[in-house]
């Protein structure tokens, strides 16, 4: 009885542009699919992937697609990875089946989102854009900081930054009516 050799298995969170020219094998659920979307005319569907690290877009020939449903768990073998538009996405390769329904999966770090750039420091290498996001971040932390204080010490709303100047803004032209 001939044993299965184990595979080194790429986590979707370390994929980069530095494996660009490298094949990975990738052990992944299936989120979302556009293969049996009648209004994309391309031979090519694709597929949002993930695992308990983030999700990747998976782009496939349609033929191979429509087989593949939301749910299943693929292991991809040999797969690319491509950077197209500073954005990754895992192209081709061989398919598997290997279960359905049980395996982890974090939606909410889309790799194919990021966008990448070159470093200033170093031209050759390219490092996530973090630009807008990092402001973005710190906006959603101090935010969350303030909800629980609201819920902690029973404040009754908390109102955004631009609705809190307004309304002083409408209180003032009150005052100045009476």
């Amino acid at each position: 009885m001939a044993s299965r050799k184990k595979l080194a298995l790429t986590r979707v969170k370390e994929l980069s542009p530095a494996l660009c020219d490298k094949e990975c094998n990738v052990k992944v659920i299936v989120l979302e699919s556009n293969a049996k979307d009648e209004a994309n005319a391309s031979n090519n569907a694709t597929l949002l992937v993930g695992d308990e690290s983030g999700c990747v877009s998976l782009v496939l020939p349609k033929s191979a697609a429509v087989h593949v449903r939301p749910g299943d768990i693929l292991q991809l073998v040999a797969t690319q990875v491509v950077l197209k538009s500073s954005r990754i996405y895992l192209w081709g390769g061989k398919v598997e089946r290997v279960g359905e329904f049980l395996l982890l999966f974090k939606e909410s770090a889309n790799m194919s989102t990021v966008t990448w750039v070159k470093d200033p420091k170093n031209p050759d290498l390219l490092v996530r854009n973090l630009g807008l996001w990092s402001v973005r971040a710190r906006y959603m932390a101090k935010k969350q900081i303030l909800t629980l204080s609201m819920v902690l010490f029973g404040a009754d709303s908390w109102q955004e930054p631009w609705q809190e100047t307004e309304a002083r803004q409408l209180s003032s032209r009150r005052r100045g009516r009476i």
